[in-house]
């Protein structure tokens, strides 16, 4: 059966501020996958959030998410790098004992070099997660919102937490289950089974822009964390969108699946006004420059799957200029950065 158009939905009230003029900022269509439907970016007067609308209906929107292309949905060699002996293990044991593995990094030496080798190798050594991976909570519970396979929890269960996942994808859901032996929830969030305050870390990690009411559903999210607990909060940031050469070709635009795109500002307005505290945000600059150019390229010509590399061969001397530029962007203001990091806390309840 070939694909059916979605059906659209407009959205005419913002879900922040409850504003309903809204500025027209760019047409969209599905860029990375080529299904049809033609959408739009909209920012509200009065808080800046920026919402698709017109937008899939709840019903259209799984169809964007095809189970055999969808990234997060792959499983290749998701345990192949879980070992526990060698040269490797050491260094990573040693520097995963800074952040409180102690169960799996005995040992005098480890503990000596813990340091030296954080500075050397912490972010290869703790699985390419760097400062996104907790410290270690004893017995702690760790929940993955937007699990995907389970790929993450699996390496969280690994280093000796508890792990849940809610994920949209039934599929996805499955293959966490079937390969890692995972609890995930698939179904809507307000019907997650979980108990409140119950985890000590939440991972929120390039999800909340595909929430269908972000302040609704982060409401609920922010109910599962602990008062001590942490959450952790990814996404991409719309002032990176200066890197490319207008919004519709922004990379993590990503129409239709992308329903809400967030300045750090308006994002800190969200979690605040769910009830959670932010204590740290950071940036970080992921280079899209290929795929913008050939998105350019791909609507020159009419139609999807251009070679990559043949096309952007072509254009190899623009694309490493617009590389350079975006590298001094970001040096001199890292909140241009294309992605916000956010590491959050319940607020302080009043006395």
């Amino acid at each position: 059966m070939g694909f059916i158009e979605a059906t659209l939905e407009t959205v005419e009230v913002c879900p922040l501020c409850g504003g309903t003029d809204a500025e027209f900022l760019t047409e969209t269509k599905d860029r990375l996958h080529g299904l049809p439907g033609t959408f739009a970016l909209v920012s509200c007067h009065r808080c800046s959030l920026v919402r698709l609308s017109p937008r899939p209906t709840a019903e259209s929107l799984p169809h964007y998410y095809p189970d055999e292309d969808y990234y997060s949905y792959q499983v290749e060699d998701a345990d192949s790098h879980l070992e526990r002996h060698g040269v490797k293990w050491f260094i990573r044991s040693s520097v995963l004992l800074g952040l409180g593995y102690e169960k799996i990094s005995k040992g005098p030496l480890k503990r000596l070099l813990s340091p030296f080798l954080s500075l050397m190798f912490f972010g290869r050594a703790t699985y390419g997660y760097g400062k996104r991976l907790p410290r270690f909570v004893e017995g702690g519970r760790a929940l993955d919102v937007g699990c995907g396979s389970g790929k993450f929890l699996n390496l969280l269960k690994f280093l000796g937490w508890e792990v849940k996942g809610i994920e949209m994808s039934m599929t996805a859901a499955e293959t966490a289950r079937s390969k890692f032996g995972i609890q995930v929830f698939s179904g809507e969030l307000a019907a997650c089974p979980f108990e409140k305050e119950s985890f000590d870390f939440i991972n929120i990690s390039h999800v909340i822009e595909h929430l269908r009411n972000p302040v609704e559903d982060m409401k609920v999210i922010a109910g599962l964390l602990k008062p001590t607990g942490v959450m952790y909060v990814e996404t991409p940031n719309i002032l990176g969108a200066v890197n490319a050469d207008g919004l519709q070709y922004w990379f993590p635009t990503d129409s239709p699946r992308h329903l809400f795109l967030f300045s750090p500002k308006v994002l800190r307005e969200v979690l605040t006004s769910v009830g959670l505290a932010v204590d740290n945000i950071l940036f970080s600059h992921v280079e899209f420059a290929e795929w913008e150019y050939l998105y350019k390229l791909e609507e020159a010509e009419g139609k999807l799957d251009l070679n990559l590399r043949g096309a952007i061969h072509k254009l190899r001397h623009a694309v490493r200029m617009r590389k350079l530029r975006n590298r001094l962007l970001y040096f001199f203001n890292k909140s241009r950065g294309n992605t916000i990091q956010c590491w959050i806390r319940p607020a302080a309840r009043p006395e």
